[in-house]
């Protein structure tokens, strides 16, 4: 993953950024959060999503139940949901987000 604040500070601009994501080389996760692969897996986006929700949400915060299971490659899971598990140090926070583990 790579966050729009980290590409800027590498040298890129946002134009750049944005032509990343118009050419495909880069995928645009959630708002300001990037992966630099042109295709990636369905895996390898939803774990790069959860990570980018936990990661956002600050310190303190962490997947739980089936989102941490799947984010860990655990087998024998039920097909995952669109649905992030996470929880925090201000649960209320959380639930205004609107995180979503796909698009």
């Amino acid at each position: 993953m790579v966050t729009l604040t980290q590409a800027l500070r590498a040298g890129l601009s946002r134009d750049q950024v944005r032509q990343l994501c118009r050419s495909g080389r880069w995928q645009r996760l959630l708002r300001g959060w990037y992966i630099p692969d042109a295709e990636p897996s369905e895996s390898t986006l939803r774990r790069a999503r959860v990570r980018a929700a936990v990661v956002g949400l600050g310190p303190g915060a962490f997947a739980v139940l089936d989102t941490a299971l799947d984010l860990h490659g655990i087998a024998g899971l039920r097909r995952f949901t669109s649905r992030c598990r996470l929880t925090g140090p201000v649960p209320s926070a959380l639930s205004h987000r609107g995180w979503s583990c796909t698009r």
